[in-house]
């Protein structure tokens, strides 16, 4: 909610402030890698991070905005990473206690892989936090926004308007609405994913900008939640689908390589053939669910009255234009 007198750039600064405290509160058990959590929470919060930056770039020199979340880039791929990682070995956990025999190798095999990956992993994220790489770019960040808010203080700098606010919103309505004539193709994996992305990004938007609607933006947030829950069920299995016939090729090639032969190699087929039905069935079901809730936003008019909703705030921050 905007008070009297409160600038857009003031608002920026605030809200970059909290979500930088946010991530660097994780740190030291995202390091310690104790509890899975906290690195769900950093991947998180660096994701709300790089989304709120390019939106309030004006507020600060040219080119500190961009510099920043180039920064924070690198941790927030590295981090993607392991998560993948963590929740496909979650999963596998899950599945190898109803394996039977004939299965139980193959998954078991998977399993081990990619722990192997996850602990190499692990010293690549405690190097990242370390590195110049990670922390210069949040020092200079921090070291901007006090000089952001003083500033602001002192009405010095540009003044933006909140204008920004439903110019941000359309443009994330826009980016999305672009994957259209894509989303009836069960097979445009790299689309679907990319419209997932879209969605992400909408969402943080406006999650980021809803103190100013007062709450208006809420029911749109869940829509927008629920639809990129949606298509990343759809993503992971993507994953998986792509995963499990490379896995099974690296491990042919591995035995010949240490055996001689493949012998040992076929027994891991049945657990890991196994999953791949069972990835491909659910990513059958989940598209088609997908598909429903996609017409429906367009059959409800959602894009059309999220636009309108946004353009509620006045370039002063105030609320309530265009209404009655």
């Amino acid at each position: 909610m905007t008070t009297p007198g409160r600038t857009f750039c003031s608002f920026a600064v605030d809200t970059i402030v909290s979500l930088l405290d946010a991530l660097q509160s994780q740190f030291t058990g995202l390091r310690a890698a104790e509890d899975l959590e906290y690195l769900h929470r950093t991947r998180v919060a660096t994701r709300r991070l790089r989304s709120a930056l390019p939106l309030f770039a004006d507020c600060f020199p040219d080119g500190d905005a961009k510099r920043w979340n180039r920064g924070i880039s690198r941790l927030t791929r590295t981090l993607g990473e392991a998560r993948d990682l963590d929740v496909q070995m979650e999963y596998l956990d899950e599945e190898l206690r109803s394996a039977g025999p004939k299965e139980e190798r193959g998954i078991a095999r998977l399993r081990l892989r990619l722990r192997q990956r996850r602990d190499k992993l692990q010293g690549r994220i405690r190097a990242l936090l370390d590195s110049d790489a990670v922390k210069a770019p949040l020092a200079d960040m921090a070291e901007g926004l006090r000089t952001a808010a003083e500033r602001e203080v002192l009405g010095e700098g540009e003044r933006v308007s909140f204008a920004v606010c439903p110019e941000e919103i359309r443009r994330r309505i826009a980016e999305a609405v672009s994957y259209d004539r894509f989303v009836r193709n069960p097979e445009a994996v790299t689309e679907l994913h990319e419209l997932r992305k879209a969605m992400k990004r909408l969402r943080y938007a406006l999650e980021i900008l809803g103190p100013l609607y007062d709450g208006a933006l809420d029911p749109f947030i869940r829509r927008a939640k629920k639809m990129q829950d949606l298509l990343g069920s759809i993503h992971d299995r993507d994953v998986w689908i792509d995963l499990l016939p490379g896995f099974l090729e690296e491990e042919r090639l591995r035995s010949l390589r240490f055996y001689g032969h493949g012998r040992s190699f076929g027994a891991l087929r049945p657990g890991i053939a196994g999953l791949l039905e069972k990835k491909k069935a659910l990513r059958s079901r989940e598209y088609a669910l997908f598909l429903d809730e996609w017409d429906a936003l367009a059959k409800e008019g959602f894009w059309n009255d999220l636009k309108t909703e946004g353009e509620t705030l006045s370039p002063s921050g105030e609320r309530g234009v265009g209404k009655g």
